[in-house]
């Protein structure tokens, strides 16, 4: 087991004008402590603890990697820059921002997810997490997982298909590299990475006792899931590709809603599935439809983009219903009909600059 905890504030305060001579110090002392030495990031920024499993090793070992933000290599290349958490192992990342449950998804986990062109369409290799949060550091809500996969291990070197785990981490690609190319990483629409929202843990029994509050969540933690040991909420095994050494490598994890965004003017971008299996995506903005930037409007399906106008006229939605505050647009198939899984991602932005996006696993 290995923790690590970063310099605190005042200690770099001090370090620092410890530095120069007592003249300069006293202005330094005013300035630095007056305001937060570094501008606080929208990405984990502490290791709090990790704790490796099996098959783990140099330069993969070290956890500083999954701090900052995501360095993907693209659908077809993994990134270097990550952490190998070996078989079973966990990471516990801590963040500047507060994360909170707000409009759509709330943050995203990049793992490094590979794509695997297969003969006829292109698969992921996927080695996957379970993701949990936490207020306290100490009491913890894990996301409910499905999994809808074969019932047996594909081995390494394969690839399962787009949207196999939901609310689980390593089956989506990293796109945005921020030391690369300009790929925004708060867009699940072009980013890559697992998108997560909070809501999702609201039967949570850690929430419910409020153990878990997810309007102010600290800590992420991202636990290796041993291939065919777990179950789903369905009991089904749940299998990847990482076989009997591989493990989940993590790049980044990155704060889409937190309370310095969050606001009572924020639009909504929400995708969901109804009980008849019809997939929905609705836009709206409680300043009124008229608040949303229409050129803003996104979506994505397997990272493969499609403009609103597209979406409509090649029947992949449907408009269900317009409203003073919003749009909603249905599929006219049901995912059972589609017969595979698939990731759909959609994000908005307000005349204001605010932005709300959201990811969905689209499972039969």
């Amino acid at each position: 087991m290995t923790t690590i905890r970063p310099e605190s504030s005042d200690s770099a305060r001090a370090r620092i004008v410890g530095a120069f001579s007592p003249v300069v110090r006293a202005g330094l002392v005013a300035a630095l402590f007056a305001a937060p030495l570094f501008a606080q990031s929208r990405y984990a920024t502490q290791v709090v603890n990790f704790t490796p499993g099996p098959f783990t090793g140099p330069p993969f070992d070290d956890p500083l990697h999954a701090l900052g933000g995501p360095t993907g290599g693209g659908l077809l290349t993994g990134s270097l820059d990550v952490v190998t958490l070996g078989i079973g192992g966990s990471l516990t990342l801590g963040f500047d921002r507060t994360i909170t449950d707000g409009p759509g998804a709330d943050f995203t986990v990049f793992e490094n997810a590979i794509g695997v062109q297969s003969e006829a369409y292109l698969t992921v290799y996927s080695e996957v997490v379970f993701v949990e949060v936490s207020t306290n550091g100490v009491d913890w809500a894990r996301f409910p997982v499905d999994y809808e996969g074969p019932n047996a291990t594909t081995g390494q070197y394969n690839g399962m298909r787009w949207g196999t785990y939901a609310r689980m981490a390593g089956d989506v690609p990293t796109a945005s590299n921020v030391l690369t190319n300009g790929i925004d990483p708060f867009d699940p629409v072009v980013s890559g990475g697992n998108a997560f929202d909070l809501r999702d843990l609201e039967q949570d029994p850690a929430v419910v006792a409020g153990k878990v509050n997810l309007r102010r969540i600290h800590f992420v933690r991202l636990v290796d899931c041993e291939n065919g040991m777990w179950v789903d909420v369905e009991g089904e095994t749940i299998w990847d590709n990482g076989g009997l050494t591989g493990s989940a490598d993590i790049d980044a994890v990155a704060v889409l809603n937190d309370t310095q965004i969050v606001n009572p003017h924020q639009p909504e971008t929400d995708l969901w599935k109804d009980f008849l299996g019809h997939v929905h995506l609705s836009f709206s903005d409680p300043d009124g439809l008229w608040n949303l930037d229409p050129v803003t409007a996104a979506f994505s399906y397997n990272l493969n983009y499609v403009s609103i106008p597209d979406l409509l006229y090649f029947g992949i939605f449907r408009i269900e219903a317009i409203t003073p505050n919003g749009i909603e647009l249905k599929t006219p198939f049901t995912a059972q009909e589609l017969g595979y899984t698939s990731v759909f991602a959609a994000s908005v932005t307000d005349l204001a600059g605010n932005r709300s996006v959201d990811q969905i696993a689209v499972q039969p």
